[in-house]
């Protein structure tokens, strides 16, 4: 095919071959291959979906509005980036998806993972309950359930179960059904449940229909509690001024005559 090197010596080609390969390696370090650049893409992708979920888990820890992620932070990230680390930032920001809707979506389902990881904790552990009933602006009746619980290093802790609206009435029967609801949805055995604790209310504490007597039906060996707060609270109600004066004046020394 090349007749004007066909008396060429071994040496020559040889030189070719290693001019050849040192231009191939010289252009890779400069120009990235197809493949380099489709990583980096990736690798920038993943990174900026990892940012949008922390980043968004910030906001719902600090409460603030879900479009200040979009409005606030991708500017001040953007200030950052061009002012201190000089580098386009259009790239990045582009990786980082933090509007409204997609805060909002993070946050629903950052909150599922923790509750499926916390249900499968009670599955298998003994804890302890505590449930109180509260209303809303709009006088929605609100159900919120904490529990506590050993972890596998003997730590205790306590989590925030559930908060479910109560679409009837706040009666014992009603909270309970509720309770129950969510336990058999969720596959958590109520035998699981060491103690539980709520306050005075009739419709918790009601000898025939309050919440602890339906739920001393299902699982009679529960010990139930009053708010260790509530306890203290009803305590120091008792000590009237006449009271703690008396109680002062029959401890005091006596004075000399």
């Amino acid at each position: 095919m090349h007749s004007d090197k066909k008396d060429k010596p071994a040496e020559y080609f040889k030189k070719l071959r290693d001019d050849f390969k040192k231009l191939r390696d010289d252009r890779e370090k400069t120009t990235p291959s197809i493949s380099s650049a489709f990583a980096k893409v990736t690798e920038i992708q993943r990174d900026g979906l990892l940012a949008s979920y922390n980043i968004a888990n910030m906001i719902a820890k600090a409460g603030k509005p879900h479009t200040v992620g979009e409005t606030l932070i991708l500017s001040a990230v953007k200030e950052v980036i061009s002012t201190v680390v000089h580098r386009n930032a259009t790239e990045i920001l582009k990786a980082i998806p933090l509007n409204n809707n997609t805060v909002s979506r993070r946050i629903d389902e950052m909150a599922s993972d923790v509750e499926i990881q916390l249900v499968d904790i009670l599955k298998k552990t003994k804890f302890s309950i505590q449930l109180d009933e509260s209303t809303l602006s709009d006088n929605t009746a609100l159900l919120m359930s904490y529990v506590r619980y050993f972890n596998e290093t003997g730590e205790t802790k306590e989590e925030m179960l559930f908060a479910e609206s109560l679409s009837l009435d706040t009666t014992g029967t009603s909270i309970f059904a509720a309770v129950k609801k969510y336990f058999e949805e969720k596959e958590i055995p109520l035998i699981n449940i060491h103690s539980c604790a709520t306050d005075g209310a009739p419709a918790m504490v009601e000898r025939y229909k309050g919440f602890l007597a339906l739920l001393k039906k299902e699982h009679p060996d529960i010990i139930c509690i009053h708010f260790v707060a509530h306890r203290e609270h009803l305590a120091a109600k008792r000590l009237t001024p006449r009271a703690s004066c008396n109680k002062n004046s029959e401890t005091a020394d006596p004075q000399p005559s």
